[in-house]
């Protein structure tokens, strides 16, 4: 038997109109870094005695899928995990140009699932295909470093699996978006020190089972708040940022992005709160501080968060 290679391997992406119906037509190919989506199949350890030293069997217990994609930020490609962690998006046509905004669901995309769910295909180069579907987005992570590609994570949560013949995928031949790319800015003011950045865009997901179903979820629903939180590193060069985190006082952050034309990422984090800003001296150079700061809900903006991709693909 042939072992596979990674490099042979896809992702197909596309969205379900219902819970518990796998989609497998127009698949969106997400070029990935790695995938670790899994079938986990827990077992009931039994805690009866049976006359001996031997432990007893094992009955089968619950099953879900759950893991991460990784994939560099490829305009097009990324709003699949946009629209998967936020739940929606809103687009807006222009000349040669299409700008989708997304923002964080209100409400529950429906009883079943709080987050509108995937059908996402993983093929691994060897014989069929794995098929995970009822997939929902738990938490997605955005990172900004200096000299590399911006990177996004996805962490999974999903109910379905199957396996089936492995479709043919087309992938993108656009330009991840860069680190020199970007253009940052704090409370209104341009700032050219930083050296990294990281989003995590938290949903607080859990697949909850009940007596009257299956083994499989039957919901995946909210257990906690919409959280945003924010971090990165900075050149430690005036002390307003620390005065910013010492004072508790709350200011936009925006990152803007700009690729390929007409390529455009922009993450706006109307208000962040500082929870820690740590500058130390680690070596002869250049001083540098840690940051950790969390998205606030602003009632004029109706949001604690905002994503806008522009490219040329019509819809998610």
């Amino acid at each position: 038997m042939a072992v596979g290679y990674g490099m042979r391997g896809h992702v197909l992406w596309n969205f379900q109109t219902a819970w518990g119906t796998s989609v497998v037509a127009s698949q969106q190919a997400v070029p990935i870094i790695s995938e670790g989506i899994d079938w986990v199949y827990e077992d009931i350890e039994e805690a009866s005695m049976y006359g001996r030293f031997h432990a007893p069997p094992a009955q089968n217990g619950m099953q879900r899928a759950e893991g991460d994609i990784a994939m560099e930020a490829h305009p097009a490609q990324m709003g699949e995990l946009l629209r998967a962690a936020f739940g929606q998006v809103t687009t807006t046509s222009g000349a040669g140009i299409q700008t989708h905004v997304f923002e964080p669901r209100t409400t529950d995309w429906a009883d079943r699932s709080a987050l509108p769910p995937s059908t996402v295909e993983i093929h691994r180069d060897v014989g069929s295909a794995f098929q995970f579907f009822d997939l929902v987005a738990n938490k997605l992570a955005l990172n900004a470093a200096n000299g590399q590609f911006v990177g996004v994570t996805a962490s999974m949560i999903g109910a379905g699996y199957t396996r089936l013949a492995a479709g043919t995928p087309t992938f993108p031949a656009d330009t991840p978006f860069k680190w020199d790319g970007a253009s940052v800015s704090w409370n209104g003011g341009a700032v050219l020190d930083f050296r990294s950045l990281q989003w995590s865009f938290m949903n607080n997901l859990e697949a909850q089972y009940t007596l009257n179903y299956s083994s499989v979820p039957y919901r995946i629903k909210r257990t906690g708040f919409h959280q945003v939180d924010v971090s990165g590193t900075i050149v430690f060069a005036q002390h307003s940022y620390f005065d910013a985190f010492a004072n508790k006082t709350q200011a936009s952050l925006v990152a803007n992005f700009v690729g390929d034309t007409p390529h455009v990422l922009r993450i706006d984090i109307p208000l962040l709160r500082l929870r820690s800003f740590k500058a130390a001296i680690a070596g002869p150079g250049v001083v540098e501080a840690s940051f950790e700061g969390r998205a606030i809900y602003l009632s004029t903006s109706a949001t604690n968060t905002r994503v806008t991709l522009v490219n040329t693909r019509t819809y998610y």
